[in-house]
């Protein structure tokens, strides 16, 4: 698997390299599962605005070590 590879080998990679093998960049379809309206937490009549919420950097970003793009 390439993830071990990068692990193992401690080698710098591109994110196309993990495209093709089935990553894909965080976005709204990441973050759904979790922000929506059936989260007990919510008010009634939450929305989940993404692009407002993701200016607001609500989830500590983590910088990878050997990623080069």
């Amino acid at each position: 698997e390439i993830h071990e590879d990068i692990k193992e080998n401690k080698r710098p990679y591109t994110f196309a390299e993990l495209r093709a093998v089935g990553f894909h960049r965080a976005g709204v379809r990441s973050c759904t599962p979790c922000h929506n309206a059936s989260d007990p937490g919510k008010e009634p009549g939450y929305h989940f605005n993404y692009e407002e919420e993701r200016k607001e950097d609500q989830h500590e970003n983590i910088e990878l070590k050997y990623r080069q793009d």
